[in-house]
């Protein structure tokens, strides 16, 4: 456990896909250690069954299949699903990964009051094949999300000089991607 901690922290992974790539394997791993550690993990994802086999008996699984990477008008549905399965599970802390994942669990956060960690596996509107509208809005979301997160983990520089510039009061960190 963490210095200080007399208990086991209650965690929620969430990450819009279960399939099998780098950031599925990052929560993988991150969930086994942290379960090793003594701490509650559940993971919530969209469905893929990579990650369900990777952590299955190491942390309880929620798959919610409106979770996806795109954007959609079902989103205000997932927001809701997700916000109340966040509520039910009463984490001390929630931790997402990926960019829609990231700004709606720190909607759910902002409103229930429970602090988020967002590790950003690169910010969706640097890529140039998105259209200009879609970088635009995330753009938009991630400068609000940044102000709303407790902590910001990037992977690279240019992340984390957005996450600092974008008036955050997160503790941001760069913590590159590891080498196995």
């Amino acid at each position: 456990m963490w210095k200080g901690r007399s208990r086991a922290v209650r965690i929620v992974e969430v990450i819009t896909g279960g399939e099998q790539g780098g950031a599925q394997r990052h929560v993988a791993e991150l969930v086994t250690y942290l379960a090793r550690q003594g701490h509650e993990v559940r993971v919530i994802h969209g469905g893929g069954k990579w990650l369900t086999q990777a952590v299955d008996g190491v942390a309880d699984i929620y798959y919610l299949p409106h979770l996806r990477r795109e954007i959609s008008v079902r989103d205000v549905r997932t927001l809701w699903a997700l916000g109340r399965l966040i509520g039910d599970l009463n984490p001390d802390v929630i931790h997402a990964h990926s960019s829609k994942a990231g700004i709606l669990c720190r909607l759910v956060g902002w409103q229930v009051k429970i602090p988020v960690v967002y590790t950003v596996h690169g910010f969706v509107f640097f890529d140039p094949t998105r259209s200009i509208w879609s970088r635009g809005l995330y753009r938009l979301l991630e400068t609000w999300g940044a102000r709303h997160s407790r902590g910001i983990i990037t992977l690279s520089d240019l992340d984390m000089e957005f996450a600092q510039k974008a008036g955050t009061r997160a503790v941001v960190r760069k913590i590159p991607n590891g080498v196995s």
